[in-house]
């Protein structure tokens, strides 16, 4: 099974990273540059970091290393903005090309950012102007171009060749904002670790919950992205406009191979999910995570593959809920009627889900009545 791996640079990785960095600039530049200025800058790459790092190491800046199987492939160093001390800069970010696609990318992406975040709320980063698949790269995970540009000079690390290169710049939030104006991102995450314990509360609708799943959708979709088959989805009752609800969201991750999806486990736990098995999961070819803890959970992610049963119904309960409020505010009612009753006790919370079972089982009859009526 292939392993993923994001921890602090060490000292002893220079070899490893400069081996990656040089690799990469061969492969990502081979078209911009001239063989007899890339080679020389690849060669000084190479030869350059085990010298360098323990200096770089030294600073306040985040220096993160991408492991592959056990092996370090990539990297990427972070910190204060160079211009602008209002926003954090990725000063590097490279990994070995036999890295690409495997999503190793997307994962030490989300882990820098994810550590940015609690000291800014913005990231920039500059590249080359014709670097097309790290601008398509740096787009997937929700960067954006902003029309800055600038000529640059580029160096081979080892004599005073140089080389001028238009870079562009792209920058990503790395704090969102909810629909009252509030900042969440660092801070909720903060206050999220604080959350009530789980009795079966329901609460009324939350304008807010909207917000609350597209924020984690945005910082998962990089991880789980080499695995899905279709968007990740904001399934169960707050997905539900004006739907009074437990305040947790419930989320939908359809992917091609369950097996080959247990490769996100440990992306997903550095970005602060956690594997939270299920009993019926392995026979019903599924992964279940939670935000940011089991105990103290605001997030429920569902994990399923795609021939799997079941999910399509979560989306077909959801979307006749949509069209029909009068259905909605049934659903609601009961549910609050067996959280007052039995909600309290951790012993009784199998007597909620049975009493909410005849009713989800009557609106999912009608629901594929409704989108099958031929049937």
């Amino acid at each position: 099974m292939v392993q993923f791996g994001v921890r602090p640079a060490a000292p002893e990785d220079g070899a490893a990273i400069g081996k990656a960095h040089a690799t990469a600039w061969l492969h990502a530049y081979g078209n911009i540059f001239d063989a007899e200025f890339l080679g020389a800058s690849a060669t000084g790459r190479r030869a350059g970091w085990p010298h360098i790092i323990e200096a770089l190491l030294a600073d306040e800046g985040i220096f993160l290393v991408g492991e592959f199987n056990g092996e370090v492939v990539a990297f990427a160093h972070a910190g204060p903005d160079r211009k602008s001390t209002a926003a954090a800069e990725i000063y590097g970010f490279y990994g070995h090309p036999s890295s690409w696609g495997t999503g190793l990318a997307s994962v030490l992406m989300a882990a820098i950012c994810a550590q940015l975040v609690q000291d800014w709320d913005r990231v920039v980063l500059w590249t080359h102007r014709d670097a097309r698949r790290a601008r398509r790269f740096y787009e997937k995970c929700g960067f954006e171009a902003t029309g800055r540009s600038r000529v640059e000079t580029m160096g081979d690390w080892q004599s005073d060749t140089t080389a001028p290169a238009t870079t562009v710049e792209y920058a990503r939030p790395l704090v969102a904002v909810d629909e009252t104006g509030g900042r969440t991102g660092a801070v909720v995450h903060r206050e999220l670790r604080a959350a009530r314990r789980d009795p079966i509360v329901i609460a009324p609708y939350d304008s807010g919950w909207p917000g609350l799943f597209e924020r984690e959708r945005e910082r998962i979709v990089p991880v789980l992205g080499p695995w899905t088959v279709g968007p990740i989805e904001h399934i169960g009752s707050t997905a539900v406009p004006g739907l009074s609800a437990k305040s947790i969201i419930d989320m939908l991750a359809v992917v091609a191979d369950i097996d080959q999806a247990r490769n996100a486990i440990e992306p997903m736990r550095i970005v602060g999910w956690e594997h939270a098995p299920e009993p019926l999961d392995e026979a019903e070819r599924r992964l279940s995570f939670c935000y940011p803890s089991v105990e103290r959970r605001s997030h429920h992610l569902h994990v399923v593959e795609e021939h799997a049963e079941g999910w399509r119904e979560w989306l077909m309960f959801r979307d006749y809920l949509h069209r029909h409020e009068d259905v909605a505010r049934e659903y609601g009612a009961v549910k609050a009627r067996l959280a007052a009753e039995h909600g309290q006790d951790p012993n009784e919370r199998e007597v909620y889900r049975a009493g909410k079972s005849d009713l989800i089982r009557r609106i999912n009859q009608v629901a594929r009545a409704d989108e099958h009526p031929n049937l």
